[in-house]
């Protein structure tokens, strides 16, 4: 997890999933993280955890969860998921992450190469960045900090 930029408290390591995706639900980022870790890197491995959702792609669950983290105010995961999504070969989503990681401020020592975009490709990336910023401004009151 720390290679990738991001970390979760050690006693994340050992909830069950359950209570992970009861605290994600409330809107823990660190419980998100370790969801989006664990789908996405250990899926096979969480099969027999009760909790575990068979009826979808673990690595989905995993970047949903990360995009949830994002969304959130985690200030690494639009890093790490134009990695994940560009290693996949989506660049399209790929480049929606970076430009919403812009949006907050990031800056990319290697920018995508998107010159296999074409132009509705590029702007339907940049629709899917301004939902994801939108969803981000409305998270939180003016001021940036979420109510009790």
């Amino acid at each position: 997890m720390k290679e990738g930029g991001y970390y979760t408290p050690d006693e994340y390591f050992t909830l069950p999933l359950k209570e992970l995706q009861k605290r994600a639900k409330a809107g823990d980022i660190y419980a998100l993280l370790q969801l989006g870790q664990q789908y996405y890197y250990e899926g096979p491995a969480l099969l027999e955890e009760d909790g575990y959702k068979l009826d979808e792609d673990p690595r989905f669950v995993g970047k949903r969860h990360f995009a949830d983290a994002a969304v959130g105010g985690h200030g690494q995961m639009p890093a790490v998921l134009t990695r994940l999504y560009a290693a996949e070969g989506d660049m399209v989503n790929a480049y929606a992450w970076q430009l919403f990681g812009e949006q907050l401020g990031e800056h990319y020592a290697k920018r995508l190469d998107i010159s296999q975009l074409n132009n509705q490709q590029q702007n339907l990336a940049k629709q899917q960045a301004s939902l994801l910023l939108g969803r981000f401004m409305s998270r939180a009151p003016a001021g940036g900090i979420p109510p009790q």
